[in-house]
C-alpha cells in the first residue's frame, strides 16, 4: 500500500463507536420493534415464514446451497430485524484497530446490508472502492438503499457466491463479517480471501462459533489459515445469544503470500 496506514486516537475510536450506534438506529432501523413486526407481517404474507419454521437455524449445516440461498433472500428482506447493535458494537470495535489507508481498495465478502462498510464511508475513515459481494438479491437491494440514505457513492454492490469469486491481488483489506458460519465450504472461502489481497493487504473476518451453523468451532479457521501458510491473529468475544463470536485478523506479506502472526487473544 502506498497511502499512509490510519492510526485512529482512543478518543476518535469512541466517537466513532457512538456515532455507529445511532447510525444503526436512524438508519438500520436495529433495536426497533416496528421493524421487527413489519418484518414478520411481510414474510408471513408471502407465505415465506412457514420455510423458515421448516428450516430452522439449527440445522443450517446440512441445508443445500440453494436452500441457504432462499434462506439468505429471506432474511435480507428484513434488513435491520436481525441486527443486534450490542453484537455490532463489539465487531466494529475490534475491526477499529486493524484498518490500513482510508484509500484502501476494499472487499465484502458476503455484505448483507453492509452497515459497517456504509457507516465508515459515511464517516470518510474508508473514501477508496469498496466492493460488496452477496447471493441475495434482497441483501444488496437493502445495501443500495441504505448506501443512497446516506449519501455514499464509493461502494458498488455485485450478486456473487464467496465459494466461487475468482480475485486474486486486487484488494486492500477484504472483510467478511457474520458469513463463514453459513457455508459448509469455508476452507474455499478463506482460501479465496487470501488470494484476493495485494501484498501487505489486511483480512478481518468476524464469525459465530455456533455447533449449529458450519460447526467451524473457536479455532478450526485460524488452524486452516496456519495449516496453508497462513497464520493469523484470532480474539474471541460472547455475543448477545451466549455464543462464542471470532475474529481473525492477518496481513499479507512478501512473496510467498502468507499472513503474518502477531499474537492471540481472549476477551
Amino acid at each position: 500500500m502506498t497511502e499512509r496506514e490510519q492510526s485512529l486516537s482512543e478518543a476518535e475510536k469512541e466517537s466513532l463507536l457512538e456515532d455507529y450506534g445511532k447510525f444503526l438506529k436512524v438508519y438500520v432501523r436495529a433495536g426497533n420493534p416496528n421493524t421487527k413486526r413489519e418484518y414478520e407481517n411481510l414474510i408471513a404474507q408471502t407465505g415465506e415464514a412457514e420455510f423458515i419454521r421448516r428450516h430452522p437455524f439449527r440445522r443450517a449445516a446440512y441445508y443445500s446451497r440453494r436452500e441457504m440461498q432462499q434462506i439468505f433472500e429471506i432474511l435480507g428482506k428484513g434488513g435491520g430485524a436481525g441486527v443486534d447493535i450490542g453484537d455490532q458494537l463489539l465487531i466494529f470495535s475490534h475491526l477499529l484497530p486493524n484498518l490500513g489507508s482510508e484509500r484502501d481498495k476494499v472487499l465484502s465478502v458476503g455484505c448483507g446490508m453492509a452497515p459497517i462498510e456504509i457507516f465508515l464511508s459515511s464517516k470518510g475513515t474508508l473514501k477508496g472502492e469498496i466492493l460488496g459481494i452477496d447471493i441475495a438479491k434482497s441483501s444488496l437491494k437493502k445495501a443500495r438503499d441504505l448506501a443512497k440514505a446516506a449519501k455514499v457513492k464509493n461502494l458498488r454492490f455485485e450478486q456473487k457466491d464467496a465459494e466461487e469469486m475468482g480475485y486474486d491481488g486486487e484488494f486492500d483489506l477484504v472483510l467478511a463479517i457474520d458469513y463463514l458460519q453459513w457455508i459448509k465450504d469455508w476452507k474455499n472461502t478463506l482460501s479465496r480471501s487470501v488470494k484476493a489481497l495485494r501484498e501487505g493487504g489486511r483480512l478481518f473476518f468476524c464469525y459465530s462459533a455456533s455447533p449449529h451453523r458450519a460447526k467451524i468451532g473457536e479455532d478450526k479457521a485460524a488452524n486452516f489459515l496456519t495449516e496453508i501458510g497462513a497464520p493469523c491473529r484470532q480474539t474471541v468475544f460472547v455475543d448477545h445469544s451466549g455464543q462464542p463470536r471470532i475474529t481473525i485478523f492477518g496481513k499479507k506479506e512478501k512473496p510467498d503470500g502468507k499472513l503474518l502472526i502477531v499474537t492471540k487473544e481472549r476477551f
